[in-house]
């Protein structure tokens, strides 16, 4: 059944139709050619000459073809009056029409930026960007509009192609340069590529690499003298490099590192496409949101986390798309607003980073999504809080499908406790004390949160309740991570149940009960040999699953496990006798039940329980070394004189029908004291290398327990292991942190937390609260929404991409104190850098 609710229909359109201000992945063709490269070929089955000699109408039938509309035909198609407005660009009508193909393709493959690199010449660029806008103009309506980034490929004189891309301002200046140094459009330069790289590089400030170096002759011992070659490797400009074909990249990678001091290198996708049908494959998607050449140049400097040769490369599952917040009554209540009352944030499957002031609204954004997805808050002014938002929605996506998460809190009165809009003393008894239990989260859970799935039918959303909150919850997210509580939970013993939950959770493993099934009466005899093989079993599981995560952690992460021997005093009692009466004598002799229990719990204490209970199987309790009658005699019991004494024949009559109660022992008690003496005999720790901080010095492992880390350290340990752990067990969960910086020790950072992020984000959304500017610029955040408050209310000021330079001012001012305070650190420390 579906239905249309006013709230959340409100939501999902405000989410969706929120722009997208964060970096997405965007479709991109690296040196591509055009037309007025001087081997150019139009079509794969043409050649060289047979585009050359093409007529205009050749040239529209192909046009035609493309556009695929029936009402658009060679004879509606006139460029005359089109070429007459852009004559200065084109020298005929036939080049105008081979550019709008060009464009034509370029648009219909959904490319969003393309890198132009034609043959020693940049008069193609602009040709191209009046292509497109013509092309936008006259046939095409869909949402792409490619961007045209400058380029040059440049023939060297030592047979190297050059690509070389560029700032479309600093056109002139490239252009007077080309002047200088190209002999003609076909065989380029009298320069040597370790020049034209030099030159863009350092002297333009731009970019250039080697083009298709796969089919270059650059690692062959007869290419150039050994000198030249030498002076190439090690000039540091062979950090990128291009070859024509993703099946040459490992061959690549292998020759770079056999050849380069440094190890740090980046392969590009050439296109290289002389011929439309080549700008069907061999995409760049590159991380950013403001298409050009700024994108471009930054993606470059973080290629790692920027830049895929696969769509699919970064591919969240599941993610918050995002949250939106109406109040239903006192809109003064709620401290979340915005211009237009209703409170929306849209969140990046990837990375995003709340930065502002403090008491702006980060950790309320935070805490009001936990608290939809856990509906759990122990703290009434907390939850008085939360309930002032009024309705709470998340739009969700997992696993192909959106769910609107709805919570609709209650608004309170003066007069009421917020516990009783959870149906808590509902009778509103007089003197009543408020203490927070489970039922609060129970009542939530039940009455205030639904979910639906959302499905768009013709454009129009359709709300499906779902029935199975749990199940879906439960996929959906885990757990947030309050940096205070990590400290707490790395400094005493929760840091075993911390870690179990995180490495264990939905496995069998997580307890031990699976592993004694069942305890017969013969094991008893030898119980420690059943016990033994347990505890192998059990270590052999467990070292099954942290043993390669170790090992994938080396240097810096791991996780040790110990199994100890220590018994807690077995109820022997109930064991034994059950509910039978304690005091009652023992067969009729001066000795009770309860002095029995006692007697055995003393070999007990000597023995341990597992020879007790091979002398109890085997009818051979020593008496010599623990004499019942000896015991008995200062038993209260033993001045009884209505009872038989406790003598020499008694002591073996008394043991042997205490042998015969044995044989009738329960055996379910037993299992049960064996599966937690198992639990509570086990002990997992995380250890952390205290010299793995972004240090120049080489220095030798030293692993340290987190319980004696430093509070700086322990943070970083234990946002390391929720990080690593994630990926290494494949739980893509949306991942929700409070301010890490807290107590933070800032040489960790970069090494250690960053890298992890670094890592994960590409697969895992992550939102971090945060004041730390290397948190946001080295993990390269997709989105991050800077957040402003008047001490009442908090709002989003601004948001976007760090690469933008709007964002960059706002981190500057936010986060390094602004720019005098920037400008100061950077003089400072510049001859150190």
């Amino acid at each position: 059944m579906t239905y249309k609710p006013v709230i959340e229909y409100d939501a999902y359109y405000k989410i969706s139709l929120e722009k997208e201000q964060f970096g997405r992945l965007r479709k991109t063709l690296v040196h591509i050619h055009t037309p007025i490269s001087h081997d150019y070929r139009m079509l794969s089955k043409w050649k060289v000459k047979d585009f050359k000699n093409s007529t205009t109408d050749d040239l529209k039938k192909i046009l035609v073809n493309l556009i695929c509309d029936k009402n658009i035909t060679e004879d509606v198609l006139d460029f005359g009056k089109v070429f007459h407005k852009y004559r200065k660009y084109f020298s005929n009508e036939k080049e105008l029409v081979s550019y709008v193909i060009l464009a034509a393709k370029i648009i219909i493959n959904n490319v969003e930026q393309v890198v132009v690199a034609d043959h020693n010449t940049i008069d193609g660029c602009r040709k191209l960007e009046i292509a497109i806008d013509i092309y936008k103009e006259m046939y095409n309506n869909s949402c792409v509009y490619p961007h045209v980034i400058y380029g040059i490929e440049i023939s060297c004189a030592d047979k190297i192609h050059v690509v070389g891309i560029f700032d479309k301002k600093n056109k002139n200046v490239i252009q007077n340069y080309l002047d200088n140094i190209i002999i003609d459009k076909k065989y380029g330069t009298y320069e040597t590529s370790l020049s034209v790289l030099k030159k863009f590089n350092i002297d333009f400030k731009e970019f250039a690499y080697i083009a298709h170096a796969n089919s270059a002759n650059i690692f062959k011992k007869s290419y150039m003298a050994n000198g030249y070659k030498n002076k190439l490797f090690e000039s540091g400009f062979l950090t990128y490099i291009g070859v024509s074909d993703e099946i040459h990249k490992d061959k690549m990678e292998k020759m770079l590192r056999s050849n380069l001091k440094s190890s740090n290198f980046q392969i590009i996708l050439d296109n290289d496409g002389h011929f439309i049908e080549e700008l069907d494959s061999k995409f760049l998607w590159i991380n950013g949101e403001k298409l050009g050449i700024d994108l471009f140049k930054e993606a470059m400097i973080d290629f790692d986390i920027s830049v895929f040769l696969h769509e699919n490369d970064v591919q969240q599952k599941n993610y918050i798309e995002g949250i939106y917040i109406k109040n239903i009554s006192d809109s003064s209540l709620a401290f979340l607003k915005s211009n237009e009352e209703d409170f929306v944030m849209k969140f990046s499957p990837s990375l995003n980073c709340l930065i502002g002031g403090r008491g702006t609204g980060k950790s309320t954004v935070l805490q009001l999504i936990e608290y939809v997805f856990n509906q759990h808050c122990e703290n009434d002014k907390k939850l008085e809080f939360i309930c002032s938002h009024g309705a709470i929605c998340i739009l969700y996506y997992l696993n192909g499908k959106e769910y609107l998460l709805s919570m609709n809190m209650p608004q309170k009165s003066s007069s009421k406790h917020i516990y009783q809009y959870f149906d808590m003393n509902p009778n509103d008894k007089y003197g009543y004390v408020y203490r927070y239990n489970q039922s609060i989260d129970e009542f939530a859970y039940k009455n205030n949160l639904k979910i639906y799935e959302v499905k768009l039918e013709n454009g129009i959303p359709k709300f499906k309740i779902c029935n199975n909150k749990k199940d879906v919850l439960h996929k959906m997210f885990n757990v947030s991570y309050a940096v205070n509580d990590l400290v707490n939970t790395a400094s005493d013993n929760k840091i075993q149940q911390f870690i179990f939950s995180t490495m264990f959770d939905n496995q069998i493993i997580k307890n031990q009960k699976h592993m004694i099934r069942k305890i017969n009466y013969s094991d008893l005899e030898n119980i420690l040999v059943k016990l033994n093989n347990y505890k192998e079993k059990r270590k052999n599981e467990i070292s099954e699953i942290i043993d390669p995560f170790n090992k994938e952690q080396e240097g810096l992460l791991r996780i040790t496990y110990k199994q100890t021997n220590n018994y807690n005093e077995p109820d022997l009692y109930r064991w034994i006798f059950g509910d039978r009466s304690k005091n009652k004598m023992f067969n009729g002799y001066r000795i009770t039940r309860k002095d029995i229990i006692n007697y055995l719990l003393s070999i007990f204490d000597k023995e341990g329980l597992c020879e007790l209970f091979n002398m109890l199987y085997n009818r051979n309790i020593d008496i010599k070394k623990y004499s019942l009658k000896e015991y008995a005699k200062d038993l209260k019991a033993n001045k009884n004189l209505d009872f038989k004494e406790v003598d020499n024949s008694a002591e073996i009559r008394i043991l042997n029908s205490v042998y015969n109660e044995f044989k009738n022992i329960n055996l379910n008690l037993i299992k049960e004291y064996l599966i937690d003496f198992l639990n509570e005999n086990e002990e997992l720790s995380l250890e952390f290398n205290i010299n793995s901080k972004n240090s120049s010095a080489s220095l030798k492992e030293t692993f340290k327990d987190v319980k004696h880390l430093s509070l700086g350290q322990k943070v970083v340990a234990m946002l390391d292991f929720i990080l690593a752990y994630s990926e290494y067990s494949n739980d893509y969960r949306p991942l929700i942190i409070d301010q890490p910086e807290d107590n933070l020790d800032s040489q960790y950072i970069y090494k250690n937390l960053v890298k992890q992020i670094r890592s994960v984000k590409s697969k895992r959304q992550i939102i971090i609260a945060t004041h730390n500017a290397a948190l946001v610029t080295n993990t390269l955040s997709e989105h991050v929404c800077v957040m402003k408050s008047d001490g009442n209310h908090g709002w989003i000021e601004a948001e976007g991409y760090p690469g933008t330079k709007k964002i960059k001012r706002h981190i500057v001012n936010y986060m390094e104190g602004g720019k005098e305070s920037f400008k100061h650190k950077m003089k400072l420390y510049e001859e150190i850098l």
